[in-house]
């Protein structure tokens, strides 16, 4: 999922994006039946520009069932 940052609205402030990319949408290629995606990823981003360099701060995690 591509996101598009607006580099003249990062001069002025910071931006977030947050919210939750379905399993579906995630291609997840999981080599091993026995772990299972329970959920979206959630993910909370934090944007930031200095001078020519972008900040990148944030979380991001998912649910997953394993069985052993």
């Amino acid at each position: 999922m591509p996101f598009t940052i607006n580099l003249t609205q990062l001069e002025q402030e910071q931006n977030e994006f947050e919210g939750v990319i379905p399993v579906e949408d995630l291609d997840l290629d999981l080599l091993d039946e026995l772990i299972v995606p329970q959920s979206g990823l959630f993910y909370q981003l934090f944007i930031d520009r200095h001078a020519n360099n972008l900040l990148l701060q944030g979380e991001i995690h998912q649910d997953f069932e394993c069985e052993c």
